[in-house]
């Protein structure tokens, strides 16, 4: 196995992987879902798939047909560390540099769910944790918004990191 190539491939996947799921939020803002809210976990199959053309293309193509576990584990964890980073890292830009509008959107939706849901939170806890939520909805900030995609795409895509890097080794 030849590691340059290894890591050139794994570096590569990462980068395109993270961009595609950017592009998909972009998307589903451009046509009126919330990719920051109801619809933030589509970015799985992308991921997903991102991640099987990597391994696929480096098992077929530049190793021979070979790919066992050892190689292809962690080939997918850094595909998915480095698509993480690089999803949160332009949403953040974007948001920051471009155009916060999703933003905005996202702090309406979050504020009419609670509206909607008022009289439920009210007799379930009380009257002050709902001011003390719809005072912590206003102060949602760029920042946190990338840590929280941050996580959650790195977190759930170890499990597609697990099952891609499982599923398409073959010795």
């Amino acid at each position: 196995m030849n590691k340059v190539i290894y890591l050139r491939t794994t570096l590569a996947t990462g980068f395109f992987t993270g961009l595609v799921a950017f592009a998909l939020a972009l998307l589903l803002f451009q046509v009126g879902l919330k990719p920051l809210g109801k619809h933030l976990f589509l970015f799985l199959p992308v991921y997903a798939a991102g991640m099987m053309l990597g391994l696929t293309y480096f098992r077929n193509f530049k190793n021979k047909g070979i790919l066992h576990g050892y190689q292809s584990l962690p080939m997918t964890l850094l595909i998915n560390v480095l698509a993480s980073i690089l999803y949160a890292s332009a949403v953040y830009l974007f948001l920051r540099f471009v155009s916060d509008e999703m933003l905005r959107q996202h702090h309406q939706d979050l504020l009419q769910l609670l509206e909607t849901n008022r009289t439920a939170m009210i007799a379930q806890t009380s009257k002050e944790m709902f001011e003390e939520k719809l005072n912590s909805i206003k102060e949602v900030s760029i920042a946190s918004i990338s840590v929280d995609i941050f996580l959650k795409s790195s977190l759930l895509g170890v499990f597609v990191a697990g099952l891609m890097g499982l599923g398409l080794r073959k010795v």
